[in-house]
């Protein structure tokens, strides 16, 4: 996985400070220990060992042996993968792990006739579901920022961009060989001439801005293979001001486990150039308060109460 978020050139923050912050607040809150989570980062670069695996599996019988060599294929797969990454894609599968060990707590409760009940965490408001899925929000827009399904969006979004912008150009050509094709009859009543491919060219021009249309809807259908809606709803090319939903959804989360609008702008800075107190807060104010962005959500949500959030600090508890 390439995760570096680098299309996005104004995503509202720095993802990578936002990681850190929340991974440094899952640390301290115990979601698991320092050392644990050290240890999973050594892991995480140790390859897998093919020769013990395998004869770990032989020895179980729990998997048939004509199965064995297809399921350490895909071990071998994944120590290449791993070999491979980069040190920021090593970041956001170790940020990932740490999301995941909370946020089911907080999922659509479910059992199964082999499987005892989901765990739930009876916390609520929960900061550490909130934070946990913040950095489920933001693993998710890394590794799409550069999935096939969002490069396709973008270029098709170009090509009918370019498209609608033909159209004053269009306008002008049929007027033309409107003109034309009137010459063409007139002159045709005295004299014999070719037939003249008029009629064959506004039936093109007239292909264009149809196709555009065309190409928007197949845009919308691509961007909704996306689960992140900083790309689902992004339109590249367009005018005015990022609309930053990423950021949007991060603080969104927060504010909906408990954390106060003080504590989100500390935990999830903005780019915002005015760096007041007051002014922070009233930034993080207004975007909690918009439509709801998030992409991923707790199966269960939690109970906040508005007047806890202008506070110096939010709720007790997880």
């Amino acid at each position: 996985m390439s995760s570096t978020l680098t299309r996005n050139t104004d995503l509202g923050f720095e993802p990578q400070t936002a990681r850190a912050n929340l991974v440094a607040f899952l640390l301290d809150q115990g979601v698991v220990s320092q050392e644990q989570f050290t240890k999973w980062t050594d892991n995480w670069r140790t390859p897998i060992d093919i020769d013990a695996a395998r004869k770990t599996l032989e020895q179980s019988a729990v998997i048939p042996r004509d199965q064995i060599d297809a399921l350490l294929e895909v071990s071998r797969a994944e120590n290449s993968r791993r070999a491979a990454a980069s040190d920021e894609a090593f970041a956001w599968a170790t940020a990932a792990m740490m999301a995941n060990i909370h946020a089911p707590f907080h999922g659509i409760p479910y059992q199964t006739d082999s499987e005892p009940p989901q765990p739930r965490c009876d916390v609520s408001p929960c900061r550490v579901s909130g934070a946990s899925f913040a950095l489920l929000e933001l693993h998710t827009l890394a590794c799409e920022e550069t999935a096939p399904a969002r490069g396709i969006a973008d270029d098709l979004a170009e090509l009918a961009r370019q498209l609608h912008h033909l159209a004053p150009q269009v306008a002008n050509l049929q007027n033309a060989i409107d003109l034309e094709n009137q010459r063409d009859a007139e002159l045709a009543k005295r004299l014999r001439i070719a037939e003249a491919p008029w009629n064959d060219c506004i039936t093109v021009l007239r292909i264009v801005e149809p196709l555009a249309n065309l190409i928007d809807g197949l845009t919308a259908r691509v961007r909704d293979r996306l689960s992140s809606n900083e790309l689902r709803l992004a339109r590249p090319g367009t005018r005015g001001r990022p609309k930053n939903w990423a950021l949007t959804a991060l603080w969104q989360h927060l504010a909906k486990s408990g954390f106060s609008h003080r504590e989100i702008a500390e935990l999830v800075p903005d780019n915002n150039l005015i760096r007041g107190d007051e002014a922070r807060i009233d930034r993080v104010r207004k975007r909690v308060a918009e439509p709801d962005c998030r992409s991923l959500r707790p199966g269960i949500p939690d109970r906040v109460s508005p007047s806890n959030q202008d506070g110096t600090t939010g709720p007790g508890g997880k």
